[in-house]
């Protein structure tokens, strides 16, 4: 008789074995999928991080060298002036420094991981002097 349930038992023995191995290796592949998701979202949050922090640095240069430009060539540009105001010429040369300065200021490390972000950076520093100059008048 120990035969017998040897023989009923073993083929349900291994079936049920063979059913758990396939859940434990479903198990395994969620498993593995949820945390390789979890890994992406990391990078995918660091990278937005590292790229808010080039352009909040970009743009903390621009508004340095536009507030810089103002200080230093335009205020005395425009106290010279019997208008009080700045010449086509004077305005496309204190745009000109404000560029300059920006670019200094920002390196070129730091010009290169903005590049990186917006193929055109120049275009983008020139929309943020305008920006800056404008909102500071």
């Amino acid at each position: 008789m120990s035969g017998t349930v040897l023989q009923i038992l073993l083929p349900i023995l291994v079936a049920v074995s063979t059913g758990v191995a396939g859940l434990i290796g479903v198990y395994f592949k969620a498993a593995t999928t949820k945390v390789n998701q979890q890994t992406s979202q990391i990078a995918n949050e660091d990278d937005k991080a590292i790229a808010y922090k080039v352009l909040s640095d970009v743009e903390d240069a621009i508004k340095t060298a536009t507030v810089a430009t103002n200080q230093t060539f335009v205020d005395a540009l425009k106290a010279k002036s019997s208008d009080g105001k700045l010449s086509t010429i004077e305005m496309q040369e204190a745009f000109k420094k404000t560029f300059d300065t920006t670019i200094s200021l920002l390196g070129v490390g730091l010009l290169d991981e903005a590049r990186k972000l917006k193929p055109d950076i120049t275009a983008w520093i020139n929309t943020k002097i305008e920006y800056y100059v404008n909102s500071s008048k």
